[in-house]
């Protein structure tokens, strides 16, 4: 098993939503983000370099959410998981991403995984 490296229930400000009037104003979501490393966690003798950087994931997961107003969840999952794939050495991701817009719900959420294969 490589493992995984996983960020939990990331908040960020996004301007989404289908109606023009939701996405008028920025709401606060929050993302989990799995990542499957191409090599195995362990073995890396306490350096970084041979594993993923979990601090600049999440600085780039929030510029990718923030690069544009989106309709929806499902756009915005895949252009993260695919900025992941590009930019770090990850074989597989899984994305959720949480949105708190339904009265009497806790949230909605959406999951979405992308793999290299």
């Amino acid at each position: 098993m490589l493992g995984k490296i996983i960020i939990s229930r990331q908040r960020i400000s996004v301007f989404i939503g289908v109606p023009d009037e939701e996405r008028a104003t920025a709401q606060e979501i929050e993302i989990s983000l799995e990542m499957v490393p191409e090599q195995s966690l362990f073995g890396t003798n306490d350096e970084i370099a041979k594993t993923i950087d979990y601090y600049t994931v999440s600085q780039r997961v929030i510029e990718e959410a923030q690069a544009k107003p989106r309709k929806l969840i499902e756009q915005l999952n895949e252009d993260i998981l695919r900025m992941v794939l590009g930019e770090f050495p990850v074989t597989e991701a899984t994305i959720t991403t949480y949105k708190f817009i339904l009265e009497n719900t806790e949230h909605v959420a959406v999951m979405m995984t992308l793999s290299k294969n």
